[in-house]
């Protein structure tokens, strides 16, 4: 086996998965592939890639595909080239042979680690560069102490650190890398390298001026020694950043327009490409030339979108999206100020395509595996142990969490490293596992994933009653567009994405502390309604029911219910009925799953822990009961368990929850409900039950749901991940097959949810839709308790404005009917909008009783002497009434008594 020096480090050619046995008179044959390498390192290190690709791949094809140097060197073309999923496999690959030979623990096995924690960090996974890091720096301190490899793994080192903003462990480790670098190969790319992460980190440190100077020393050693690399184009994007950071434009213009000219004709398909041209479209566009900055953002889009989709899975396309949507909000935003015939339309396709795709993919995978009846239940032996595995390590996860929080709270360091590293091994692991349950059933690769809605499409399936709002809230601009079927409008919100989350915070964030709103609450929805909505102009509210709300960024946290539209002093909830969907295609997914007829029942509830729960689950099971519905259950106390959610929760048309929830910001697949403990035979039965359904465990429900309702504590919540928007629990319930979830934004207290539950199903069962019955809901119980920190946490995500989304419509057939229909009448504010809504409902539910007529001659009458209303049923318990000036509730019943009575 022949001896030569790489980078610095002594390593042996042909580390393969089976020992050589090449005789003495094929040396000269076995010695080729070396030199083969050798010249496509000289390549590689000139940032001639395809070059250094074609001859890699030669040495590969004598040497084997199985070959740990071939493997590492091509995993190190494609992460310069952008495709950093091919590039982690690949160094994988080389990992596992180098594991399964004598290669174990030596230099080559560090620089495998070594590229492996380079991948980790643009892939995002700070934790799991860094443990690959620390592997490789403790194997070369023990076998090539002072290296170049070394270096190379402390400058990896340094960018982790400064990933995590920890700067001065960042500035230390890059020093400690750039002596070496200096020492043992002064004036290379190597030193250009740590001259390049020392600025990056002065940079991020906010000393642009200082960052610059270590830019320039990087820029100029590798024009000496590689003017047509990656490296230097990279270099020259972040000097043109700095500039325009300095507000120095004319300076960063020659520096874009290098770096695109080296990356044209090296990686034009690659990230930096991507970056340099949305660099060089901010220079355009600051100088008010939006036409010429508008091709290169279309450019960048592109590319963004095709690195996408080289990703393997949903989740991988999603972590791509989020590391490449900057040229999609400054497009959009040079599209409006252009303003041309169309810039408004194409700025809509444009976000819609940004929005919630790993989402929509999920659930065209859901879609196509259910067409057969079932989804991944493992037909052969290989698809069950890799389906079983999965679960095995998503439990092991959620353990390994518990310790961490454990360790955390004791402050116990050592402990805390330990379970880091091995919640990293699990993740990895995990991930290993999907990756192969995407090779090991052949129906992933016949999915058909949809295009992303033109607006046109969306205009068409719009309802004439609907106004749709979709938000673009992330970056320094802000926008709102307005849909309606045969209107359309993009308008300027004028404050940027970090003054809305400024704003968002102040409006909920003591509901999110269990505080009612004080006068900043207040005077933040104030704000907020003048900024998302006064934009919007009247003519779009014109005849509209229901509003369909599409947010973006901080807007996910905030119900759109509490704000006043700019023709209305009442808030939203007074007038409309709102909904809200992740995106116009993820909506139109899950409208066309086919409106369930259930098979095993109309309702099941499932109710713990909360004082409330077990009243509010009987009395919404009696409400179906006594309209001729099956109702399952209800499962309260010790019988609603994890297990029994599972499997009774399937073929329901309506889902109920009534227990504590529990949000987890740092990992929203680890929140969840929380259920009663297994029995004795659930536990024999199923031996990883327990008495919390958790997010992860919720995508392997089996729902053909209507809807889901979580009356519990911050259901509604998750990350908000660039492009994905909201990742939580409702996107693992759609995926379950819910078409709507009903869940809350912030802990909800126990009385007010329970009359909102009950008021909600009330309505439903008459036939109104989800909409319709939490927004009316929402109104009854904002009478008696005015603060929308008791009634606006609740919000219906998803299919849920669509009549199929109610239940079968109730007739009035009798007195008793009608009289139990006006009782509820007299809890709303019977203004011209309260009256409008009782005559809809009797003119809908009231079909085949003749006196109706006469209740709506005097409904009517009532009307027009504004007969206002009192009490709520429990306003007597709160001490007050809700406005002095109203008569009091005996006379409200006196004449609707006297309504019911007089009908012959």
């Amino acid at each position: 086996m022949r001896v030569y020096v790489r980078h610095g480090v002594v390593v042996t050619s042909g580390f393969t998965a089976e020992p050589t046995t090449a005789h003495a008179e094929h040396e000269h044959e076995q010695m080729e592939p070396v030199e083969l390498l050798a010249k496509a390192d000289r390549h590689l290190e000139a940032g001639e890639l395809q070059e250094a690709e074609s001859l890699y791949e030669e040495a590969a094809r004598r040497l084997g595909h199985r070959h740990a140097v071939t493997l590492d060197n091509l995993a190190l073309v494609y992460r310069l080239r952008g495709d950093v999923h091919r590039a982690k496999q690949r160094l994988e690959e080389t990992i596992d042979i180098l594991l399964a030979t004598k290669a174990r623990g030596t230099p080559y096995h560090a620089r495998a680690l070594t590229n492996l924690g380079a991948v980790y960090l643009e892939l995002g996974d700070h934790r799991g560069a860094l443990r690959c890091y620390r592997e490789a720096r403790q194997i070369l301190r023990r076998s090539a102490p002072g290296s170049v490899l070394l270096a190379r793994t402390l400058d990896g080192m340094g960018a982790v650190f400064r990933e995590e903003r920890d700067f001065a462990h960042a500035l230390k480790f890059h020093r400690q890398a750039l002596k070496i670098f200096e020492t043992l190969r002064p004036g290379t790319p190597d030193v250009a390298r740590a001259l390049f992460n020392v600025g990056m980190t002065y940079s991020a440190w906010g000393n642009l001026v200082g960052s610059l100077e270590y830019f320039e020393r990087a820029r100029d050693i590798l024009e000496a020694f590689a003017p047509r690399s990656p490296d230097l184009a990279g270099v020259l994007s972040h000097i043109g950043a700095v500039h325009l950071m300095l507000r120095e434009p004319q300076l960063a213009l020659p520096s874009y327009e290098r770096a695109i000219d080296i990356l044209r004709a090296v990686a034009p398909r690659s990230p930096s490409m991507a970056t340099a041209l949305t660099g060089l479209a901010l220079i355009h566009r600051d100088r008010g030339d939006d036409a010429l900055a508008i091709p290169h953002l279309l450019r960048a889009v592109g590319i963004a979108d095709s690195l996408r989709e080289q990703a393997a899975s949903p989740e991988d396309r999603a972590e791509v999206f989020a590391r490449h949507e900057s040229p999609y909000q400054a497009l959009i935003g040079c599209l409006y100020a252009r303003g041309d015939a169309g810039d408004a339309e194409e700025a809509f396709d444009l976000a819609e395509a940004s929005r919630a795709r790993a989402l929509v993919e999920l659930l065209a995978e859901v879609e196509h595996f259910s067409k057969e009846g079932a989804r991944l239940r493992g037909e052969t032996a290989e698809q069950r142990e890799l389906l079983e595995r999965q679960h095995e390590l998503q439990d092991k996860l959620a353990a390994n969490y518990k310790g961490l929080i454990r360790a955390r709270q004791a402050e116990d360091a050592k402990r805390l490293q330990e379970l880091g590293a091995r919640d990293h091994e699990l993740k990895a692991a995990l991930r290993a596992v999907r990756a192969r349950i995407r090779a090991a059933f052949p129906g992933y690769a016949e999915v058909r994933y949809p295009r992303p809605l033109t607006i046109q499409q969306v205009r068409k399936r719009l309802d004439p009653q609907a106004l749709l709002l979709a938000f673009d809230a992330t970056g320094d601009e802000a926008f709102v567009w307005a849909v309606r079927p045969k209107d359309f409008g993009m308008f300027r919100i004028s404050a940027g994405g970090d003054r809305l989350a400024e704003l968002v915070k102040e409006a909920v964030g003591r509901y999110r502390a269990e505080q009612p709103s004080d006068a900043r609450v207040r005077a933040a929805h104030d704000e907020l309604s003048r900024l998302l909505l006064e934009p919007v102009p009247s003519r779009f509210w014109d005849g509209v029911e229901f509003v369909i709300v599409i947010p973006d960024a901080h807007l996910h946290y905030l119900p759109l219910e509490v704000l006043s539209a700019p023709h209305a002093k009442d808030p939203l909830v007074e007038r409309y009925a709102v909904a809200y969907a992740p995106s116009a295609t993820a909506l139109d997914g899950l409208g066309r799953r086919s409106a369930t007829t259930a098979s095993r029942g109309e309702f099941v509830g499932f109710g713990h822990a909360l004082p409330s729960a077990r009243g509010e689950v009987e009395a919404i099971a009696r409400a179906f009961v006594a309209r001729g519905a099956i109702s399952l259950g209800p499962y309260l106390d010790r019988d609603a368990t994890e297990l029994r959610a599972k499997s009774e929760s399937a073929g329901v048309r309506f889902v109920h929850f009534a227990t504590h929830g529990e949000f987890n910001d740092e990992r929203p697949e680890l929140s969840g409900l929380h259920l009663a403990a297994p029995l004795p035979e659930e536990k024999a039965t199923d031996a990883r039950a327990d008495d919390f359904l958790q997010v992860y465990e919720m995508f392997d429900l089996r729902l053909s749901a209507e809807a889901v309702i979580c009356s519990s504590c911050e259901t509604g919540l998750g990350n908000v991940n660039p492009g994905e928007g909201m990742v939580g629990m409702s996107q693992a319930l759609f995926f379950a097959g819910a078409r709507c979830v009903v869940v809350t934004l912030w802990p909800v207290r126990d009385e007010p949810t329970r009359e909102l539950m009950e008021r909600f199903y009330g309505y439903l069962v008459e036939g109104h839709s989800l909409a319709e019955s939490l927004r009316a809901a929402k109104r009854d119980v904002r009478r008696w308790f005015p603060d929308p920190y008791h009634w606006a946490a609740f919000v219906a995500v998803g299919a849920a404005w669509d009549p199929a989304s109610a239940a079968p419509a109730a007739k009035l057939e009798s007195r008793d009917d009608l009289r139990r229909f006006l009782g509820r009448i007299r809890d709303w504010r019977l203004d011209d909008a309260g009256w409008a809504e009782a005559q809809r409902s009797l003119e809908r539910f009231g079909a085949g009783l003749d006196e109706v007529r006469e209740a709506l001659s005097t409904l009517a009458a009532l009307s027009a002497s504004r007969l206002p209303s009192a009490f709520g049923p429990h306003a007597a318990r709160a001490g007050k009434r809700v406005d002095s000036t109203q008569p009091p509730p005996e006379l409200v019943l006196e004449e609707l008594n006297k309504l019911v009575h007089g009908l012959k």
